[in-house]
């Protein structure tokens, strides 16, 4: 399977318009881990390897929790995360 910034950009678009939920981006994520653990994952174009690896991480905890009622990043987070990777 092939990933692109448009890829991570899309999953970051609904997660932010509330159409993709916390834990199915984290879902989303966590399989694209699970095929680049495998090496079945590559990376369009190789030069952005790190940074899409990077923001499929970032991706893998969005549903983190730091109490019952507030999660670890926010809407303003993932505005900053886009912003600063270019994504």
């Amino acid at each position: 399977m092939e990933i692109t910034a448009p890829d991570i950009g899309h999953v970051f678009d609904q997660l932010l318009a509330g159409t993709l939920s916390r834990e199915a981006a984290e879902a989303w994520a966590g399989e694209r881990m699970r095929l680049d653990d495998a090496e079945q994952l590559t990376f369009a174009p190789p030069s952005a390897e790190r940074q899409l690896r990077d923001a499929i991480h970032y991706l893998s905890g969005v549903a983190l929790r730091v109490s019952q009622s507030e999660y670890l990043h926010g809407e303003a987070d993932f505005h900053e995360y886009r912003r600063r990777r270019g994504l």
